[in-house]
């Protein structure tokens, strides 16, 4: 190979090593949201085991999806954004159910689910 081939190759292994940074850098940095889901019937609360939540953007509809676990507890990544919380088997009453999520935030978002309106 020629000192120019040498040159291009190199400068081709820079731009790739440069371009993984920035990749493993965003994918790092997202945004993760966790907390816990529990439901109340008005007189005793417990948590809330195997609730399909979703985050639901206005332009997208639903983005990112996760199952509490047996203590209710959920976690998981999405894109910077605002979003509303939806929690299924029916949760018709909540509470939090908006969370802006900020570049390399951890977002602690305890979602309450009530049986009866408020």
């Amino acid at each position: 190979m020629t000192r120019g081939q040498y040159v291009l190759v190199a400068i081709g292994i820079v731009i790739v090593l440069v371009a993984a940074y920035f990749i493993l850098m965003w994918a790092t940095a997202r945004p993760n949201l966790e907390g816990t889901v529990t439901v109340s019937d008005g007189t005793s609360t417990r948590p809330l085991v195997g609730a399909k939540l979703s985050l639901m953007s206005t332009k997208y509809g639903a983005i990112a999806h996760t199952t509490t676990d047996a203590k209710g507890h959920y976690s998981l990544r999405a894109e910077v954004n605002t979003y509303q919380i939806s929690v299924l088997p029916n949760c018709p009453y909540m509470i939090h159910r908006s969370v802006t999520l900020s570049l390399g935030q951890v977002v602690q978002r305890n979602v309450a689910c009530l049986t009866q309106k408020p």
